[in-house]
């Protein structure tokens, strides 16, 4: 899959350096050789650029949007899960049971604890 996302990009920025030179190459030869109808590639070339950077553009939204969610989950979610919040979160509905139940279930009875998997490589164990 990342073999043909990168074949795709490159695709499209060669497209997008084609599309560059060819139009180029129109407003170069309608500026010195007076041909009219040249232009219309010119024109056309710098719609298709223009689309093409609208696309990317939103790819690079929606990515910053994805990231910037990724960044942010761990840390929400380990503070929800503790046993403090549980209880004020589920607790307030008179049934403080199913607080602990949870904490048994995500935390093992304890706070979210770090376990060595490796040595000096720590990562939370939901």
């Amino acid at each position: 899959m990342k073999d043909r996302v990168t074949t795709a990009f490159l695709v499209l920025f060669a497209v997008s350096a084609g599309l560059s030179t060819l139009g180029l190459l129109a407003v170069i030869i309608y500026v010195l050789c007076k041909k009219q109808g040249i232009r219309y590639i010119a024109h056309f070339c710098w719609n298709l650029l223009i689309l093409i950077t609208i696309l990317l553009f939103l790819i690079a939204a929606l990515y910053l949007i994805i990231g910037l969610f990724a960044i942010s989950l761990p840390s929400v979610i380990s503070i929800i899960f503790y046993q403090d919040n549980l209880t004020k979160i589920l607790g307030t509905n008179g049934n403080s049971n199913t607080a602990s139940y949870l904490n048994v279930c995500l935390n093992g009875n304890f706070y979210l604890k770090f376990r060595q998997w490796k040595p000096s490589t720590y990562c939370h164990a939901f």
